[in-house]
């Protein structure tokens, strides 16, 4: 956001990437889980949501940094941007979240009609869908952290809050992380009907102005 740095890399389980991102008014990429190596990173959620990913200030930076933690990436980019080069051959699925400030949706709606990309609005089955996922997400997340970092729980310098967390993982493992497991097909089968129809789908990383 300063400037200091052309490319930054962290890792993002449920938003360590795209939040601090969004509230620099800079670009983050949580990226497809698996495709790139988290050898050397502290364990979250290693089996369902690690994954490491690029901070910039633009997408020819952020392209960069992909390249980086995965050779050829920037070539590949490439030849999908020359596959569509217009916005207007890009279809956009805008999907609208529940409790988001209304400035935040016109600020992404009017963006994407600024740039003339072709826009989809997602129905309400696939919104019901999106906030199942969401919900077996953080279930995962939590008992993830619960299973590979309850070690810790006896250790000093352990913040109360971080111990809150892990706590919370070990009734969320019993409760409920078997069907969060299970849903994970069914969500990968929705996804793909609707990505023949639509190439990203568009939703806010931040659902709240971020405190000054």
């Amino acid at each position: 956001a300063t400037g200091m740095a052309d490319v930054a890399f962290g890792t993002d389980t449920v938003g360590s990437v795209r939040v601090p991102a969004a509230c620099c008014g800079i670009l983050g990429l949580k990226t497809t889980f698996r495709l790139v190596s988290l050898k050397g990173v502290f364990p979250l959620s290693p089996d369902n949501l690690d994954t490491v990913g690029p901070m910039a200030k633009d997408i020819p930076r952020l392209v960069q940094g992909m390249d980086l933690l995965q050779e050829g990436f920037a070539a590949r980019y490439k030849k999908a941007v020359g596959a569509k080069p217009s916005a207007r051959d890009i279809r956009i699925g805008r999907l609208y979240v529940d409790g988001t400030d209304p400035a935040i949706d016109k600020a992404l709606d009017d963006a994407l009609a600024a740039k003339h990309f072709r826009i989809v609005k997602l129905n309400r089955a696939f919104k019901a869908k999106w906030d199942e996922a969401d919900r077996h997400g953080r279930t995962l997340a939590v008992a993830d952290a619960w299973l590979n970092d309850r070690k810790y729980l006896d250790k000093r310098g352990v913040t109360g809050t971080s111990k809150a967390g892990i706590l919370l993982g070990e009734l969320e493992y019993k409760n409920n992380y078997r069907a969060a497991k299970l849903a994970r097909s069914e969500l990968q089968h929705t996804l793909r009907q609707v990505f023949k129809k639509v190439d990203f789908i568009a939703v806010p990383t931040l659902q709240r102005l971020p405190p000054r």
